[in-house]
């Protein structure tokens, strides 16, 4: 998985999606991340509404659904 690392502010923009710093993303969509799928994601989630994200969190994992905004 990929540990979420706030930069410059990003702590409550992390917050507002329902994560939190040091959560790791284990998956998008029920699909598991790999390094070519992190660098794609980005253009994998443009213009969509929402994504499922699984996370791991103090031990446990946890599904969140993400709410986007299409550009």
């Amino acid at each position: 998985g990929y540990e979420l690392v706030p930069r410059a502010g990003g702590e409550a923009l992390l917050r507002q999606a329902g994560l939190q710093p040091g959560d790791v993303l284990l998956a998008v969509d029920g699909n598991p991340l790999t390094p070519e799928r992190v660098g794609e994601l980005e253009q994998e989630l443009a213009g969509r509404d929402r994504a499922v994200l699984t996370v791991q969190r103090d031990g446990t994992t946890q599904t969140i659904t993400l709410q986007t905004e299409s550009p």
